[in-house]
């Protein structure tokens, strides 16, 4: 399988740990660019934390069934509204630390 419009492979992802283990790669890859090339942005670092945290997300919800019903399929709308999706799946992302 290659990307669109620029012949390069993309990665298989047969599990959501495979996935987990490549969104962790990425993360460690754009850190470590950071850290040499691009010079410690606070942005970059967002960008690669937030990779890691989605893949470790993905692991831990896709086969959550509350979590299957909130955001649906293709069959059924799930109980998110569209528009509250992204902010759902922001929350699973970055869950609030107990007090």
């Amino acid at each position: 399988m290659t990307a669109p419009g620029d012949g390069q492979p993309l990665p298989r992802v047969a599990s959501p740990e495979e996935f987990g283990d490549l969104c962790a790669g990425l993360a460690d890859a754009l850190h470590a660019k950071n850290r040499i090339a691009i010079g410690e942005s606070q942005f970059v670092w967002q960008v690669a934390d937030a990779l890691r945290r989605l893949g470790r997300c993905f692991e831990t919800h896709y086969d959550d069934p509350a979590i299957r019903a909130a955001f649906g399929n293709g069959w059924a709308t799930g109980s998110l509204p569209r528009e509250e999706r992204a902010a759902a799946l922001f929350a699973l992302i970055y869950p609030q630390k107990p007090a």
